[in-house]
């Protein structure tokens, strides 16, 4: 009988048990030729009647959307060119370049931010969820001043990162629901 593999055992292979080992992985500094990608997860992005597309060579059970939506985003992956840069295939329909070294410093500073929003906020509303979601979403999601100017200042000096389609996904990566 074939176990199913528990999350945290997956994540080992990308870089630690914790969600936030996937983003330091994936920010490794990378040769050229390096492939990666994030297949979106829910019914609403396919693969529902593709049932006879489940085989999975590792013998594990796991998921069979994960297992649909990762053999349909790997048909669009496209190898990096560029060192230091990640081609990283978002589903099937977004193909787009991290530079690594930029992202690292936008999740540090992210990190950092979190945190402070955290100390910001009323003690009524200091959760994490709460913190990353305003770091995540900008200044009009905050109602205190002093968060509304730091988030401002942040998404103002990382204008560029914040507006990729990466930046949500960097959001939930480093700090899951």
């Amino acid at each position: 009988d074939k176990q199913k593999i528990p999350p945290e055992e997956m994540r080992k292979h990308f870089g630690g048990l914790a969600a936030e080992g996937y983003l330091d992985w994936l920010l490794r500094p990378r040769p050229v030729g390096t492939v990666a990608a994030v297949p979106l997860y829910g019914i609403e992005h396919g693969g529902e009647q593709n049932f006879h597309r489940l085989p999975w060579p590792s013998g594990c059970k796991v998921d069979p959307l994960v297992k649909l939506q990762s053999k349909h985003t790997v048909m669009h992956v496209r190898p990096s060119t560029e060192a230091g840069v990640l081609r990283l295939q978002i589903d099937d329909g977004l193909s787009i370049a991290l530079d690594v070294d930029a992202w690292t410093v936008v999740v540090a500073d992210a990190r950092s931010l979190v945190e402070l929003v955290l100390e910001l906020l009323p003690e009524k509303a200091r959760h994490w969820s709460i913190a990353r979601g305003i770091v995540e979403k900008g200044p009009t999601a905050a109602r205190e001043p002093d968060v509304v100017r730091v988030v401002a200042e942040f998404h103002k000096h990382h204008l560029q990162r914040v507006k990729s389609p990466f930046w949500p996904i960097m959001m939930r990566a480093l700090y899951p629901r």
